[in-house]
């Protein structure tokens, strides 16, 4: 579909950060209420948002220093499953399917390195 529409080019599908195997199950929920091991946690939020995340990653020395990320915002999240963290500009199918019009940003920290920020 993506390529039907244009939007994204066959020849950038191999730059796209993809898992290195396809999960059993993706679960989405609020952290707080989190009953499984997490892999990613994800924050939507406003540009000055991720970067008040990103500057608290790189204090406590897990920040990535991995430029943001453009379209799909999908691939943050493998991405940051190797990079330990990482900023989403966002798409389209971001905004259009989850109602994050004004949330600009996702910005994503691998489950290890959300770890090792919450021990500091």
């Amino acid at each position: 579909m993506m390529f039907e529409l244009g939007y994204v080019r066959p020849e950038e599908v191999p730059q796209i950060p993809r898992l290195a195997k396809e999960p059993k199950a993706v679960i989405y929920s609020p952290l707080g209420e989190a009953t499984a091991t997490l892999e990613v946690v994800l924050f939507a939020c406003k540009p000055a948002g991720a970067m008040l995340l990103q500057e608290a990653a790189n204090r406590a020395g897990v920040g990535s220093g991995v430029p943001a990320l453009g379209r799909p915002t999908c691939m943050a999240l493998p991405a940051s499953i190797q990079h330990g963290t990482m900023t989403s500009l966002g798409c389209i199918g971001n905004r259009v399917y989850t109602g994050w019009v004004r949330m600009s940003c996702t910005w994503c920290c691998g489950e290890k390195m959300w770890r090792r920020s919450r021990r500091r």
